[in-house]
């Protein structure tokens, strides 16, 4: 199993999961179900809490709330 990005936080409750797809073809849903079964065999995970996030170029057509999306624009920002 490979996950992209695993990040966990400074109190060590919440784990960040990741997927990234650099396409121009729009894989979120698929990236999305393939994240959610990936986190949902974890064995370290305890009991924290997982945020699911997928990277994708371009934004997709339907976002799912439980999922966050990062665009490259998002990433950018966050470092300028």
């Amino acid at each position: 199993m490979e996950i992209d990005l695993i990040a966990e936080s400074t109190d060590k409750l919440t784990l960040l999961a990741g997927e990234v797809k650099w396409s121009d073809k729009d894989l979120y849903y698929e990236t999305k179900l393939s994240l959610d079964r990936k986190c949902a065999n974890l064995p370290f995970t305890g009991n924290r809490q997982i945020i699911k996030a997928v990277f994708l170029k371009e934004k997709p057509t339907q976002i799912f709330p439980e999922t966050i999306v990062f665009l490259p624009d998002d990433i950018l920002q966050s470092i300028t």
